[in-house]
């Protein structure tokens, strides 16, 4: 008892000694302030880091006996948890899950146990066995989710080193969800390096538990050779099971291998089914191809109507391609009724975020007075705008502007230029690759379902 007794002091006298530190006045400073951490990492970066590692020894020490069945050890080490996250004023972890699992181990611990079985295995004076196990199945359950959706707040936060902190244990323990946000964290280098691999990992694991988004990120790994060799039949495999699980991005891929025939049969109805099954999802993508397939008749019956549909939809997401093609329908009335104004706004919709085409389209509208009132100055910097940008129709516009004095003063030698600009213009179509994707990397935020209300 006296050695006890002496460790015990010598614990606390490294508290107090290591606690010296990390003085900071915080007098004027709310508790769970977000930006505490982050002030504390700053200032004391290395004490900051240090206490986060000894945190997570002691927690997962205490949950090694909890799952043992020793409650008295592991309410030992949630209180050394307790008392070294009062020193970072609870910027370690969240009170209510350490005030939790203490409460717990008080609750059992006076209940008997085999260090051999698990926790759930009660002796049968107390509880029983099978209502014992069930019970705490859920609590486990209950956890994991607990500390899952802690991880989803620091992730959305910013704080992605608190975010790994807080998902690696559910993770490790199969929580599907965990292993994803896992997966995300190391393939968009959130708090540590880009790792493909380690990406690759999560995302397996998460995916073979039947993950939708998992398995489309597992696709796209084998579609680019991420993390794993590049193999598009694998690829195939599990954009398909993410599609047939809902995923939008899955179906939008799927869709996209039977379009060019990547390790299937070029199929276009398959594709248009696809991709409408992503579109209907809400992937403005897919909305906007879907809607070409409409209007062109392409592996689907032709429909002005569900093609002004589907553009209308997609340009309300801010796709700035079928905001000037819904422009369109508008203005030649395909598929909708015929509404200058409505077209008018499209085009400057589509012209405000850079469509070139939706840029001349408005300068024909200012030049027309289709929609708007009558505007050759209007027109003809328009036309120029769009000419800068390489748009073969605008440059002949500006050449005839210049040509004729029309919304500017005469100048034959730009007349000139703009008109040899035009006659040169290169009669090859522009050749864009698709690319296998799920979401902008530079936008990407993460969502979950406890996020909706």
């Amino acid at each position: 008892m006296k050695i006890i007794f002496i460790q015990i002091l010598f614990f606390i006298y490294c508290l107090i000694i290591s606690g010296q530190n990390i003085i900071v006045d915080t007098s004027n400073i709310k508790p769970y302030n977000i930006n505490i951490p982050i002030y504390y990492m700053n200032q004391y970066r290395n004490s900051y880091n240090q206490a986060v590692e000894q945190f997570d020894q002691y927690y997962n020490t205490a949950k090694r006996y909890y799952e043992k069945g020793d409650y008295e050890s592991a309410k030992m080490y949630f209180n050394r948890c307790w008392e070294l996250n009062k020193r970072y004023n609870g910027y370690i972890c969240d009170w209510d899950i350490l005030r939790r699992n203490i409460n717990y181990c008080d609750n059992h611990s006076n209940t008997n146990y085999d260090n051999n079985n698990s926790y759930s295995n009660y002796n049968s004076n107390t509880y029983n066995n099978k209502t014992s196990s069930s019970t705490n199945v859920a609590s486990e359950t209950s956890t994991l989710e607990s500390e899952y959706k802690k991880a989803v707040g620091f992730y959305n936060a910013g704080e992605y080193i608190r975010a790994i902190g807080w998902c690696k244990s559910p993770a490790n323990k199969g929580h599907k969800e965990s292993q994803y946000l896992m997966g995300i964290i190391y393939y968009y280098g959130k708090g540590v390096e880009e790792d493909y691999e380690k990406a690759f990992y999560w995302f397996e694991k998460a995916a073979e538990q039947g993950h939708a988004s998992a398995q489309n990120h597992l696709g796209v790994c084998y579609s680019n050779g991420l993390g794993v060799e590049k193999n598009d039949d694998k690829a195939c495999v599990w954009f398909e099971k993410g599609a047939k699980n809902g995923d939008k991005w899955a179906q939008y891929n799927l869709a996209t291998y039977f379009e060019e025939g990547i390790s299937l049969q070029k199929n276009l109805p398959n594709a248009a089914y696809w991709y409408e099954q992503s579109a209907i999802n809400g992937h403005s993508d897919a909305q906007l191809t879907i809607a070409n397939y409409y209007n062109l008749g392409k592996g689907v019956a032709s429909s002005p109507e569900k093609a002004a549909y589907w553009y209308e939809k997609a340009a309300s997401q801010g796709n700035v391609e079928a905001q000037y093609f819904i422009g369109e329908c508008y203005e030649y009335g395909k598929g909708v009724k015929k509404n200058s104004k409505t077209a008018v706004g499209w085009y400057r919709k589509a012209g405000d975020n850079g469509n070139v085409f939706a840029i001349y389209a408005l300068g024909h509208c200012y030049e027309k007075g289709i929609g708007v009132s009558k505007n050759l100055q209007n027109a003809a910097a328009l036309y120029e705008k769009a000419a800068q940008s390489g748009h073969k129709e605008a440059q002949y516009a500006i050449a005839n502007c210049y040509e004729k004095g029309k919304g500017v003063k005469k100048n034959s030698e730009k007349a000139q230029y703009w008109y040899n600009k035009a006659s040169n213009y290169p009669n090859d179509e522009n050749k864009t690759n698709k690319n296998f994707y799920f979401e902008q990397k530079n936008t990407h935020h993460w969502y979950n379902s406890y996020d909706q209300t």
